[in-house]
């Protein structure tokens, strides 16, 4: 009879072992690109967060008024291949009421993408109105870098997707920078947009 029990109470315990422990993800589940911890973020500048206001062009206006201005560039360690990448920007300093006030370049993986952007004006000449600007990369290094440079004022962005193209077509899970946040964001689409970090080299 002890014997009896003794295995009833065996088959109990490796069942609700089997139970928690961690399932392989199911095929064909979206994942983010392959980042290596902590091996994503800005090289320099300085962060803020406006005040709440309306931001046109997005239902998201939360990743708008976060902004990182003045960093060098935002390095992602990912696998190599190909990414999209598409940046998002807002106009929302007080000191910039007209064209040609902020502009500055950005390049991605060293290739010039964006000479002379002018968010202003791009934004049809108004402050809080989003800009998103998208572009194809291909990494052969293991790092996604992401190079701004000024012109007139400090270069900004507010958000950055990155996520990767396979056959030519978006495969798995972005990567979602909310440039300048303390704080990750759940945006209306269910999608969570990660708090801004700082680079660490290998």
């Amino acid at each position: 009879m002890r014997t009896a029990v003794s295995l009833v109470a065996v088959c109990f315990v490796l069942a609700a072992l089997s139970a928690c422990a961690p399932k392989a993800p199911r095929a064909g589940a979206q994942q983010a690109p392959a980042l290596s911890a902590a091996r994503w973020g800005y090289v320099g500048g300085k962060v803020v967060t406006r005040a709440d206001a309306e931001v046109k062009n997005t239902q998201d206006k939360a990743i708008y008024l976060n902004e990182h201005y003045g960093m060098a560039a935002y390095r992602i360690a990912v696998a190599n291949g190909a990414y999209a990448v598409k940046l998002h920007f807002a106009e929302t300093y007080e000191g910039i009421k007209d064209v040609g006030q902020r502009v500055f370049s950005v390049a991605i993986e060293g290739k010039p993408v964006l000479p002379d952007l002018d968010v202003f004006k791009e934004a049809g000449k108004q402050s809080f109105a989003a800009v998103v600007k998208e572009f194809e990369a291909e990494v052969k290094d293991g790092e996604l870098t992401i190079e701004f440079a000024p012109k007139v004022q400090n270069p900004m962005v507010n958000g950055i997707e990155v996520r990767a193209v396979r056959k030519g077509k978006a495969h798995g899970a972005a990567l979602l920078i909310n440039c300048g946040a303390a704080t990750d964001y759940e945006a209306k689409d269910g999608r969570i947009w990660r708090k801004d970090q700082e680079y660490q080299a290998p």
